[in-house]
């Protein structure tokens, strides 16, 4: 079996839990999966997250992020490499329209297996997407630099971005959301597939 560094962000701006972290530390009992908290800091989320990879030598590393608006899991195809965003990272860092690595491509196709992803969580009717656009705050900042990394040192890690919705609770009446227990059995499903 093959072992997954799972990961979940840190809360954010105005918001007391983030989703992310919320349902990852909730799988920390499975079986060949490391489960990480990441600094929502354009400064250090990068290393932090090549030090875990380096310390637990997993296979597959799998970033959980949230995504406004949405109502299924956001299966992430492209690394972009741009930071772009209004809202400031946990240190205050505000970037506008920064190129995260100078000189490497303007993006990157993950290596990670979404479609057979895709095709199991539909089988059970949770609602899911493949989505070419990462958003440009640091869950895609860090999704880029992973991805350069693995490619620029030949590391064969599989490199994934997904973005949950929110639950229920913490949205109006008529906004996108999803259950905890929905969005802990997809992500069963899913860690069952990527340790085989």
């Amino acid at each position: 079996m093959r072992k997954v560094l799972l990961t979940g962000f840190e809360p954010y701006a105005k918001h007391r839990i983030n989703p992310s972290w919320e349902v990852a530390k909730r799988l920390s009992g499975e079986e060949h999966v490391e489960v990480v908290q990441l600094p929502v800091s354009y400064e250090t989320v990068s290393a932090n997250l090549l030090e875990n990879l380096t310390r637990t030598q997993a296979e597959v590393c799998l970033i959980l992020s949230w995504g406004s608006r949405i109502s299924g899991f956001s299966l992430e195809k492209v690394g972009l490499n741009i930071a772009d965003s209004e809202l400031p990272d946990n240190a205050g860092k505000i970037l506008k329209g920064h190129e995260i690595t100078e000189g490497a491509p303007a993006a990157y196709f993950t290596n990670f297996p979404l479609e057979p992803i895709a095709q199991r969580l539909s089988a059970v009717r949770i609602p899911n997407a493949i989505s070419y656009h990462a958003d440009t705050f640091v869950p895609n900042y860090v999704f880029f630099s992973a991805l350069h990394y693995m490619h620029v040192h030949d590391w064969l890690v599989q490199v994934g971005l997904i973005h949950l919705p929110w639950p229920p609770k913490f949205v109006g009446p008529n906004e996108p959301s999803m259950p905890w227990d929905t969005m802990v059995r997809g992500m069963k499903i899913t860690l069952d597939y990527l340790k085989e």
